[in-house]
């Protein structure tokens, strides 16, 4: 994510430096699916702690808020899977 830092000028997308997904001893893989085949346990694990870290996060609503806005297709954003997000939206819709 450096790239997207205050350092790139890139305005709007500060906030992703503080991010606890920044933290330095964070693996990033928890996040995202792995590549191959993973089993429903190791997922609901993966991403059970990858929620219990959004969970402490100071940014987790932009970064909430960015996963709707740019439509992201993978991963764990603002503590929610991309299915949760899609079906907050879908209810927010419909409501």
């Amino acid at each position: 994510m450096a790239g997207f830092g205050p350092e790139t000028g890139a305005v709007g997308w500060d906030w992703r430096v503080h991010g606890t997904c920044r933290d330095d001893d964070i693996d990033w893989d928890v996040f995202f699916t792995p590549s191959g085949r993973e089993s429903a346990t190791a997922r609901r694990r993966r991403e059970a702690e990858a929620k219990s870290l959004c969970a402490t996060c100071p940014v987790i609503r932009q970064c909430r808020e960015h996963a709707e806005t740019f439509g992201e297709k993978h991963g764990i954003w603002g503590g929610l899977t991309v299915d949760e997000l899609a079906a907050l939206s879908s209810r927010i819709r419909s409501a």
